[in-house]
């Protein structure tokens, strides 16, 4: 499928993969001229899997959304 990406979270350098990959997005949504669905895009995530791994996940990422990206 077009403009599909998964991500797994076993080891660290999955972590600094996703990481990179979310800066990205936040970072492309900033930029000018750029439409609301393309914005609403790159600004949606899924997180699939119901252990700890992704509930924590889930938490940071919230709270990294919150706390820093909307200062």
């Amino acid at each position: 499928m077009e403009n599909r990406q998964v991500f797994f979270l076993k080891h660290l350098y999955h972590a600094r993969g996703i990481r990179s990959r979310v800066l990205e997005c936040f970072e492309r949504a900033d930029m000018p001229g750029i439409s609301q669905d393309e914005r609403d895009r790159l600004l949606s995530f899924i997180v699939v899997g119901g252990g700890p791994t992704s509930c924590e996940f889930t938490a940071e990422l919230h709270d990294f959304m919150v706390e820093d990206v909307a200062r």
